[in-house]
């Protein structure tokens, strides 16, 4: 399986948009890594995980042909990973000779609900809506798709997604706090040769609805327990905000001991077997 991460950072980017901090000046001085845009990930090239306004500079950057997506899939509804109005683009004259029209798009029914009302009429937008529940696998066209419940919205409810069959599959985390029971509870059948996980906070604090690097060794340590996390799997932190203080090298040498593979964006990983 091909797991592209687009970008690293939380709703701010990095270099926020309207920030002189530290980390932010040090940021544009370094270029490079060190600079994150929000949030996205693509798999196989055909299955996008949310959707925001930083997509053209993903597709024009790191030279992606979203033409060729057929399946759309969001965690929530924040606007740095759910931009209702680029959706607009998916219909003619917009967009032609698409590879699957409609896109199929798979979310909450919250989520779900708020496409519906900015689209009701889903077929001349150029999308076909399915809105899913926790822990029941679909299937995009070969490949299986699970939605597990994270913490992270309290008015809503919002997913995480794992690729590929149970038995051998990645985990995609982010937006979430630490899993509550139900969460851990459905992993414990669940096999992974990799993850990606939030690290929101880095070193600089806790919190219900984002992860830092102490609640990610937790996050690890409790998959171990449970048998789900393979000796040989994968395990990459993204989704960073410039309050998390380091920049990419200093973050990696932080975490090298642990395992942890610091994503940049455009960075490209493998799931094998």
């Amino acid at each position: 399986m091909k797991f592209q991460i687009l970008g690293t950072a939380a709703a701010e980017g990095w270099p926020a948009l309207f920030c002189a901090c530290d980390p932010c000046r040090r940021a544009r001085a370094a270029g490079g890594k060190n600079i994150r845009s929000r949030a996205s990930v693509l798999v196989n090239d055909n299955i996008k995980v949310d959707f925001n306004s930083d997509e053209f500079h993903h597709l024009s950057t790191l030279g992606l042909d979203y033409s060729q997506l057929e399946h759309l899939l969001f965690t929530h509804s924040h606007n740095d990973h759910f931009s209702t109005g680029e959706l607009a683009y998916l219909r003619d004259p917009f967009a032609h000779n698409r590879k699957k029209n409609p896109l199929d798009i798979w979310c909450s029914a919250d989520v779900a609900n708020i496409i519906q009302s900015r689209y009701p009429d889903e077929a001349a937008a150029g999308m076909s809506v399915h809105a899913v529940k926790p822990f029941e696998t679909i299937g995009l066209d070969g490949m299986p798709a699970t939605p597990i419940t994270a913490i992270h919205k309290h008015d809503e409810l919002c997913l995480n997604w794992l690729f590929g069959p149970l038995d051998n599959c990645v985990l995609y985390a982010s937006d979430t706090g630490f899993y509550q029971p139900p969460t851990w509870e459905f992993l414990k059948n669940v096999k992974l040769n990799m993850v990606v996980s939030e690290c929101t906070l880095g070193f600089t604090g806790e919190s219900e609805t984002h992860m830092s690097v102490n609640s990610v060794r937790r996050m690890k340590d409790e998959l171990v327990r449970l048998g789900s996390l393979k000796p040989s799997a994968q395990f990459v932190i993204t989704h960073f905000s410039h309050n998390a203080l380091l920049l990419h090298d200093e973050m990696q040498e932080r975490v090298k001991d642990d395992g942890f593979v610091v994503a940049y964006d455009g960075i490209i990983l493998e799931a094998g077997p």
